[in-house]
């Protein structure tokens, strides 16, 4: 499972389906206010979640679950996600940016792909977004 979600490769599978937009690019052609992170596959934009973006909410959330290891050690902590939510409310194109090891990181992204948001919107319309999810680990 450790290899599916290596860093090195993530950037290599995706780069057919996600482009970052250049930081000086991000607001032209695009609405007022709006700020543009990548583009999708078929030139679908991916704003931030600011500037007249109604952000998504989350209607389907499952807790995470500990890795034998990280339960041992006791470990808890939280696990930061960026996300990019599409037009219909999936998450894609996920990434760790903030990690507690142990295999945690791992699955920090497995719960957040389970996740089901409402989209974002944009003047009414469903938009692709980018935002960072957190993911709290916490032994009871």
């Amino acid at each position: 499972m450790e290899q599916v979600f290596q860093k090195q490769d993530t950037r290599k599978r995706i780069t057919a389906y996600w482009r970052p937009v250049p930081e000086d690019q991000a607001s032209a052609t695009f609405p007022a206010g709006a700020e543009v992170t990548g583009m999708l596959e078929g030139n679908r934009p991916v704003y931030r979640a600011r500037g007249g973006i109604v952000p998504p909410q989350a209607v389907h959330t499952e807790a995470p679950t500990f890795t034998r290891s990280a339960r041992e050690k006791r470990l808890e902590g939280t696990a930061v996600v960026s996300v990019v939510v599409h037009e219909k409310g999936l998450p894609e194109i996920l990434e760790v940016t903030k990690d507690l090891g142990e295999g945690l990181d791992i699955e920090s992204l497995l719960t957040v792909a389970a996740w089901r948001f409402h989209p974002a919107t944009l003047n009414g319309q469903p938009v692709a977004v980018q935002i960072r999810v957190e993911v709290s680990f916490r032994l009871f």
